[in-house]
C-alpha cells in the first residue's frame, strides 16, 4: 500500500509523477489525500492508468479531497454503510473500498480546522468498523490518510484499530498514518520521498514474509485431574505417615527439620506421582496463550469423542473447556489496568487472542511493534 499527502493532484504532471511511483514501488492500492479535485476533473483526466480510481473531493470547499487507487487484478468496488447517508457526514472527507473478499480499506482526509466537529468523525469511523466486523468478521480493515492532530488514543479506544507509522512524512510531524485491525496485513513500513511534488513524504508498506515468524513446538509436562482423583488421593493420604522412620539424630535443630522436610516431600510426591500421572502435551507457538496444556489435552479428547460419535460428553467438555479458557482470560488481564498500562493490556489482549505483533521493518531496522504502540482502551476490560 502507498499512501501519499499529494498536495493537489491537479497540479500540472501530479498524475504522470504519481503513476510513475506506483509503477516503481510495485504497489496494488495507493491512498491520496489531498487531491484537490473537483467535480470537473473527470476520471479519465486524473486516472492512473492499470489503476481503478475511486474519488471523494470536498464540498464547497477549496482543497481536500481523498482517492483510492487500486489494480483491475484486485476486485474493488466501493462500500458504504447500510444505513442511510447523513447530512453531518456529507462534510467527511473519507471513502470506503472493498478489495477482494476481506479487505476494507478508507481513505482519510482531516484537515486542520474542520467544519465538522471531530466527535462527528470518530462515531462515523466506529460505526463502520462495527458493522463491517459484524458482516465480515474475518475482515481486514485499514485506514489511510492525512489525520493531521487526531489523536491515535482516540482512534484506537473507539475502533481497536492499531497505528503501524511511527516515522515523520512532513517535517518532524507524524501526519501520514495507517491503521489497521491486524499487525499481520502489514509489516514493514518506509517513509520515502516521492516523485510527486508535495511537503509530504509516501508512506510504503507491505507484508514481509521473512518477518513472520516460523512455527516451532515444545513439549509440555501437566498432570490430569478430576474429582474421582481428588477422592481418591484425598482418602489415601489420610492413611498415610509422614512421620520419618529413621529420624536424625542431630543435636542441630536445622538438620532436623531438613531431615523431615525431605522425607514428607518424597512421600508426598509418590502419592502425586501414583494418582496423578504426568502426561506430555505438545504446544505450537501459534497457539494462543490461553490454550494451557490442560485446555489443549481436553481439546483433543473433545475431538476424539466428537469423531466417535459420543456428542453429548464432547458438548459437556465443551462447556467445560469454554470456562476454563475464562477463568484463564479474567486471570491474565486482571493484572493490567487499561488507564495507566494500556499499552501492556493491549499485548496481553494479542498474546491471549493468538494475534502477537510481529516484529516490524522501519527503516531499515526491526523493531517490536509492542515498542512502539502507545495506546489507551478503558473498554478491552469488559470484553
Amino acid at each position: 500500500m502507498y499512501v501519499l499527502n499529494a498536495a493537489a493532484l491537479s497540479k500540472p504532471g501530479a498524475v504522470h509523477h504519481l503513476g510513475a511511483d506506483l509503477q516503481s514501488h510495485g504497489v496494488s492500492v495507493a491512498v491520496i489525500t489531498e487531491t484537490h479535485l473537483k467535480q470537473k476533473h473527470t476520471d479519465s483526466i486524473v486516472g492512473i492508468d492499470g489503476f481503478t480510481v475511486y474519488r471523494r473531493d470536498r464540498m464547497g470547499r477549496r482543497g481536500g479531497g481523498v482517492a483510492v487507487h487500486v489494480t483491475p487484478a484486485l476486485q474493488s468496488k466501493r462500500w458504504a454503510r447500510a444505513a442511510a447517508a447523513d447530512v453531518a457526514n456529507s462534510a467527511l472527507e473519507i471513502d470506503w473500498v472493498r478489495v477482494g473478499d476481506r479487505a476494507f480499506i478508507a481513505a482519510l482526509n482531516h484537515p486542520p480546522r474542520p467544519t465538522y466537529r471531530t466527535e462527528t468523525l470518530f462515531e462515523y469511523v466506529e460505526a463502520c468498523v462495527a458493522e463491517i466486523t459484524h458482516d465480515f468478521p474475518l475482515a481486514d480493515i485499514v485506514i489511510a490518510g492525512d489525520v493531521n492532530q487526531l489523536s491515535d488514543q482516540d482512534v484506537v479506544e473507539r475502533t481497536g484499530l492499531t497505528q503501524i507509522v511511527h516515522q515523520p512524512a512532513r517535517g518532524a510531524n507524524v501526519l501520514d498514518k495507517i491503521y489497521v485491525s491486524s499487525p499481520y496485513i502489514y509489516n514493514t513500513v518506509r517513509v520515502v520521498k516521492s516523485v510527486v511534488k508535495s511537503d509530504h513524504k509516501a508512506v510504503v508498506v507491505f507484508h514481509d514474509s521473512s518477518c513472520v515468524p516460523h512455527k516451532t513446538s515444545n513439549h509440555h509436562v501437566y498432570r490430569r485431574h478430576a474429582p474421582a482423583q481428588h477422592a481418591e488421593f484425598l482418602r489415601q493420604a489420610t492413611n498415610v505417615d509422614f512421620t520419618h522412620p529413621c529420624p536424625t539424630a542431630s543435636s542441630d535443630p536445622a538438620v532436623n527439620a531438613q531431615a523431615e522436610l525431605d522425607h514428607f516431600y518424597v512421600v508426598a510426591l509418590q502419592l502425586l506421582n501414583q494418582y496423578y500421572l504426568e502426561r506430555v502435551i505438545t504446544k505450537t507457538s501459534r497457539d494462543p496463550a490461553y490454550i494451557t496444556p490442560r485446555i489443549k489435552a481436553t481439546l483433543r479428547r473433545k475431538n476424539k469423542l466428537m469423531r466417535a460419535g459420543r456428542i453429548e460428553e464432547a458438548n459437556t467438555l465443551s462447556v467445560r473447556i469454554g470456562q476454563a479458557i475464562q477463568n484463564c482470560c479474567r486471570m491474565k488481564l486482571s493484572r493490567y489496568n487499561g488507564k495507566t498500562d494500556a499499552s501492556s493490556m493491549w499485548a496481553a489482549v494479542r498474546r491471549l487472542t493468538g494475534r502477537q505483533q510481529p516484529e516490524i521493518k522501519v527503516d531499515g531496522s526491526i523493531m517490536p511493534m509492542s515498542r512502539r504502540i502507545r495506546i489507551t482502551s478503558p473498554r478491552i476490560a469488559n470484553r
